[in-house]
């Protein structure tokens, strides 16, 4: 929690200048209560999160033309595709055709070979990785320091979380417990951690192997 508050206290209102967006998080929501949340990252800097009530956006072409509004200021944009946001990230990649390389899919439930930094730390799948790998980009002793929207509910989401280590690596709670425990979908949280989610090199690297 404390490491939360002083990444939101180092917040400011707009990103650092000369620094282009670098990661988009995109968290879909398609009808009902849940809503669409939005991160922008400029770097180590993390914009207002954007939403969007779920009722607004009822099918996949919704959330494609709401994607494909988003990454027009630029960056990799990562769409949570475990679910309903599958069809959404595809067709998004199919009209991109040669840019198709700046939308990603994130499948939390996929298996990963990312380790933590100190090579030591096994996950027992992507979701588990990328939540560890925002709670050691927020380490107060990391140089590359990041700013955190100053959110009540955001800083409620990122510090719900419950983890365990077990044979297969370090596991997440299911996202279901969550929701009991706090009364609503960790939606702020997840485009968060998607915009976190490969470091600041996601598109350099992306471009590189173009």
């Amino acid at each position: 929690t404390a490491w939360v508050r002083e990444a939101q206290a180092r917040w400011t209102e707009n990103p650092p200048t000369g620094v282009p967006c670098t990661q988009i998080g995109y968290d879909v929501a398609q009808g009902g209560d849940d809503r669409v949340a939005i991160s922008r990252r400029y770097g180590s800097y993390y914009a207002r999160i954007e939403t969007h009530p779920g009722i607004d956006l009822p099918d996949s072409g919704a959330n494609r033309d709401l994607i494909l509004k988003t990454m027009t200021g630029g960056g990799v944009c990562w769409v949570d595709a475990d679910g309903i946001g599958s069809q959404s990230y595809g067709l998004v990649r199919d009209l991109l055709g040669v840019q198709s390389f700046r939308v990603q899919a994130y499948r939390g439930s996929a298996p990963t070979k990312w380790r933590d930094t100190a090579r030591v730390l096994t996950f027992s799948n992507t979701r588990a990785a990328a939540w560890w790998a925002l709670r050691e980009a927020l380490d107060p002793t990391r140089p590359d320091k990041i700013q955190l929207p100053p959110s009540r509910d955001l800083r409620a989401e990122l510090t719900a979380i419950r983890w365990e280590a077990q044979a297969n690596g370090i596991k997440i709670e299911d996202k279901e417990k969550i929701i009991d425990r706090i009364g609503r979908s960790p939606d702020l949280a997840d485009a968060v951690v998607m915009a976190n989610w490969g470091g600041g090199a996601a598109l350099a690297g992306l471009l590189g192997s173009t």
